[in-house]
């Protein structure tokens, strides 16, 4: 199982209008990849879009997810805030067939991640 923390130091902005990566108060996200003999995930940027909150990743394959025990090539996330426990925000699936970046969404109501660190573990989708 892999753990890697990333603080947060600088953000790009986007181009779209919409879209503007802003500096944010919380310390570290913190990624937990339970998916790590098979890949290797690290966080590329964060983005704030209106409430949002996204996080983009960069997944890398060696060479596939079926090398981890994975019965199918999806994969879940989970997130999560410690208030002080552990307090979901956001979880997902996502198809993941080859190395790729994606966003991932962290939460829809961004003020809710204030001051607080961001967990995101990451796992194998159990089979259909």
């Amino acid at each position: 199982m892999g753990l890697r923390i990333y603080s947060i130091a600088a953000m790009v902005a986007l181009t779209s209008s919409n879209a503007i990566a802003t500096s944010t108060s919380f310390d570290d996200i913190q990624i937990t990849n339970n998916m790590s003999e098979c890949s290797e995930i690290s966080l590329i940027n964060t983005i704030s879009e209106k409430s949002s909150f996204f996080g983009l990743f960069n997944f890398k394959l060696k060479p596939s997810l079926a090398n981890c025990g994975c019965k199918s090539a999806g994969v879940d996330y989970e997130v999560y805030i410690e208030n002080p426990s552990k307090f979901l925000l956001q979880s997902g699936t996502f198809n993941l067939l080859g190395s790729k970046e994606r966003h991932i969404v962290l939460t829809s109501e961004k003020s809710i991640i204030n001051n607080r660190k961001i967990l995101v573990d990451f796992y194998c989708s159990p089979p259909n």
